[in-house]
Parts: C-alpha cells; sequence; structure tokens
C-alpha cells in the first residue's frame, strides 16, 4: 500500500435538535428528532479524495 494524499484537519460529529418551538428561558421543551451528522474540513476532504485516488491511497 502506497500513501499519494495526507490529508490533515479535523473530524467533527454535529448533532441537529428538532423542537416544535423554542424554549423561554428556563424553559423545557420535548426533543422531537436527533440527526447526527458527521464532517469537518479534514473528513469531507479525506473521503472527497479517497473516493477519486482509492480508499488505500489516502491517509487522514
Amino acid at each position: 500500500m502506497t500513501i499519494n494524499h495526507i490529508v490533515a484537519g479535523v473530524i467533527n460529529w454535529d448533532k441537529t435538535i428538532f423542537v416544535n418551538k423554542f424554549p423561554k428561558e428556563g424553559e423545557e421543551v420535548e426533543v422531537e428528532r436527533i440527526v447526527d451528522v458527521p464532517g469537518g474540513k479534514g473528513a469531507n476532504v479525506a473521503v472527497a479524495s479517497s473516493r477519486i485516488l482509492g480508499k488505500d491511497k489516502v491517509a487522514l
């Protein structure tokens, strides 16, 4: 295996929380849905590069 491309960057894990209304100060509201989305500039570039160059050619 020969690495052709090295990516230096971050990996993030975003959580998006859906509610029916924004809470007022001190109020609690029920969460309707939570969506987890991986990302980050480094991770996105590494994934795109591996799709173009091949999985065994890219390191993060």
